[in-house]
């Protein structure tokens, strides 16, 4: 199971001070009442991931069509969207919600995931995404991106 690099500071935080408190007066019910507190603070986002893991595997997302990415400017936001093409570049994996920027011969588009893939996705890699289309920050009303739900990667 994959946790952000946050958590991760945040729990070697967490064991530091209990380690400091415990060192600094080595009392029994301190560690009993600390440890439990660590423990759950590391337990927390490997079973948010795991949740959020679960769910998306549930979903069928089957009936969702392939769409060229020129296409997806005509679509809705919120449609289910299903593109195939090669990643361009990858962003916040440490945050365990990576972003691709995935291109076609007709363009490029922001995939940003709802949960980390399982294999490493990489620069060049060829991948197809499902998600959900939703609109970007950006200055036009037609910048969008994909909130990712599935992503398969091709030999």
């Amino acid at each position: 199971m994959h946790m952000s690099v946050f958590a991760y500071i945040s729990l070697g935080m967490a064991a530091c001070v209990t380690i400091l408190a415990y060192l600094a007066s080595p009392d029994a019910e301190l560690a009993l009442t600390l440890l439990p507190m660590v423990l759950i603070l590391g337990g927390i986002p490997v079973l948010m991931n795991l949740m959020n893991r679960r769910h998306v595997e549930k979903l069928d997302l089957h009936h969702v069509k392939l769409s060229r990415i020129k296409d997806l400017v005509k679509k809705e936001i919120g449609e289910q969207v299903r593109i195939s093409g090669t990643v361009a570049a990858v962003s916040h994996k440490w945050l365990n919600r990576p972003k691709f920027q995935v291109m076609d011969p007709t363009g490029e588009i922001g995939v940003h995931m709802f949960v980390a893939p399982h294999e490493s996705i990489r620069s060049g890699d060829r991948i197809e995404v499902v998600g959900t289309l939703r609109r970007t920050f950006g200055l036009k009303r037609t910048d969008k991106k994909i909130w990712g739900l599935k992503l398969e990667k091709f030999s």
